[in-house]
């Protein structure tokens, strides 16, 4: 099965080489399969364990962030079938343009869904890399002058963040070997058990370097400055899927290494990711009530819900776990539907400046819906699913580290003020004269509706299979 998972899009992106023709559909079907599959290792796994063969190991986290990834490849598949009808100025993409998007497409989530898939560590590291080499010529897509600025920066400190990370990689392994022998592997269950008899001065630097080096990618402050360039000035379905599912798959790395480190030296592993939490939350909330972008202030939001998740991991009670899990899957689909809305938005208005787009209820009547929705969604108002793990952080980390909690609390306040003001203007603004005829793709539209079920059911109905993948998951990782 996990196998079949990673075959198909490999199989689009070589076909994808040679032909320019029903791409678009051919993308959709291979990650609607894609989202089956996982879900269905997903139902075995709650049932009956880990599954575990050959390079694969898929235990109850794994499952949780193979199927997120395959939620937002599956939606950016579909939106893009619709982007790319009318990226360029209300024309069509066509020829090698989109056989170059479409095999890079399929690269990049061939190598997020196989980070969650993989048993080996230094495979994982070889996964990540992979995920910025696909997609790095997908933020530069454009081929403007700040795409391509946008697309450097993203790649010089995506390289700093992997040479960080695999310094941390081979300093893991150096002290596995200090504590159990030569024979050891870089497999996750076999650290995880070796962990309490780790040195803890080694354990520390590694957690150090891995919280920075895939903190990186993941958009961890403050090696986060990429981020906002790559995700606003790539087309919209990549950054959702840079934003949905990249830092999402990136912070799962993350959260193997700590969740070892938090065994190997207990309360100093939580004050360091209760930090660098705190401090992502915190630079987010500053410059989102400065954006004058709609797509950098999505951006700098996803900044903002990566370091809240690290909050959920620094204080450590299985509510905190289970919300922090949850609050990954919520942001996912909710952010990647923002920036869906967003690619409509642009498409409408041509521009991405706040100040420029007014009114979009009356062009856009279900884009503006969306917009709204999913904006009120992510800044945690009910009945969405993000309040409900925001409100389970914020519950368990009162109990742990009030100090924390309480400033958490007032830095959302910020964040809400910086995202709903100006999304507000957007939406219900009189209507402004330079408003395109362009028509929105009626595949954009049904990536935008299924994702605004995915936003708003978890809070209103905690759906069975996903409540029972999330207790599996966070009692993995509180050792149960």
């Amino acid at each position: 099965m996990p196998e079949s998972i990673l075959a198909m899009p490999l199989a689009a992106a070589v076909i994808a080489t040679l032909t320019d023709g029903f791409l678009a559909v051919l993308t959709v079907l291979v990650q609607v399969a894609a989202l089956g599959f996982s879900l269905d290792i997903a139902w075995r796994v709650v049932a009956a364990g880990p599954l575990v063969g050959g390079w694969f190991y898929v235990d109850a986290v794994s499952a949780l962030f193979l199927v997120t990834v395959a939620v937002v490849s599956c939606g950016a598949a579909v939106y893009s079938a619709g982007y790319v009808r009318s990226a360029h100025e209300g024309k069509p993409v066509t020829g090698w343009a989109l056989r170059r998007y479409y095999v890079q497409f399929n690269l990049f989530t061939f190598a997020m869904l196989s980070i969650p898939l993989l048993n080996n560590l230094g495979l994982v590291w070889i996964a990540l890399e992979l995920t910025t080499l696909a997609s790095v010529f997908l933020v530069g897509y454009e081929y403007t002058g700040r795409a391509s600025e946008a697309a450097w920066k993203y790649l010089v400190l995506s390289f700093v963040g992997a040479m960080l990370g695999l310094w941390s990689l081979v300093l893991l392994y150096y002290a596995a070997v200090h504590a159990a022998g030569p024979g050891v592997g870089l497999d996750w269950p076999g650290l995880y058990g070796l962990a309490a008899g780790l040195a803890p001065r080694t354990v520390k630097v590694v957690l150090l370097l891995a919280l920075i080096g895939y903190g990186t990618k993941a958009g961890l402050a403050p090696m986060h400055t990429w981020l906002p360039d790559a995700h606003g000035e790539a087309p919209s379905p990549v950054s959702a899927l840079l934003s949905g599912a990249k830092t999402t798959v990136s912070f799962y790395v993350v959260l193997r290494f700590y969740f070892i480190a938090v065994r190997a030296i207990g309360a100093a592993a939580q004050h360091m990711m209760l930090f660098f939490g705190l401090l992502s939350v915190a630079v987010a909330a500053v410059f989102i009530l400065q954006q004058r972008d709609y797509k950098r202030l999505l951006a700098y939001s996803t900044v903002e819900h990566i370091g809240i998740a690290g909050l959920g991991a620094a204080f450590g009670t299985p509510l905190a776990i289970f919300g922090m899990l949850f609050h990954l899957f919520n942001h996912a689909v909710t952010k990647s539907n923002l920036f869906y809305a967003a690619g409509n938005v642009l498409q409408k208005y041509r521009t991405r400046e706040i100040a420029g787009v007014r009114g979009i209820l009356r062009s856009a009547p279900f884009t503006g819906v969306v917009f709204l929705g999913a904006t009120l969604a992510i800044v945690g108002l009910p009945p969405s699913g993000v309040f409900l793990s925001e409100l389970s952080i914020l519950i368990a980390g009162f109990r742990t580290y009030p100090a924390a909690a309480a400033v958490l609390l007032l830095l959302l306040a910020l964040a809400f003020a910086g995202m709903v003001r100006p999304v507000a203007g957007m939406v219900f603004g009189p209507r402004e004269g330079g408003v395109t005829e362009t028509a929105v793709s009626g595949w954009s539209n049904l990536a935008l509706g299924f994702n605004m079920l995915l936003v708003v059911l978890p809070g209103l109905l905690l759906l069975p299979w996903l409540s029972s993948l999330l207790r599996a998951a966070a009692a993995v990782f509180a050792g149960r």
